[in-house]
């Protein structure tokens, strides 16, 4: 069962060579714009959000796509997560 979450509105503006680009992408990935800008905003607010406001889980976003990332992150998801070296004690 999924639950509905209620949108706030907001208006903004932004450049037209902005809105027809975002309105390419929307059409090539099949998405609306409203939640291409949702993406973006999450993304931003993710990467800008003081650590000690964050959940620590977040932290491990984005480690997979990195070649020189940890390839044990589902085994030892503790020692990324909280920074502590679970295997010596």
């Amino acid at each position: 069962m999924s639950r509905q979450v209620r949108m706030q509105r907001m208006q903004f503006y932004i450049e037209p060579e902005l809105r027809n680009d975002l309105e390419a992408l929307a059409k090539h990935r099949n998405v609306s714009m409203a939640e291409l800008i949702r993406e973006a905003i999450r993304g931003f607010v993710i990467r800008e959000m003081p650590k000690r406001e964050m959940d620590p889980i977040l932290d491990i976003i984005g480690m997979i796509e990195s070649p020189d990332g940890p390839t044990d992150v589902g085994k030892n998801h503790d020692r990324y997560i909280y920074r502590k070296d679970w295997e010596e004690k």
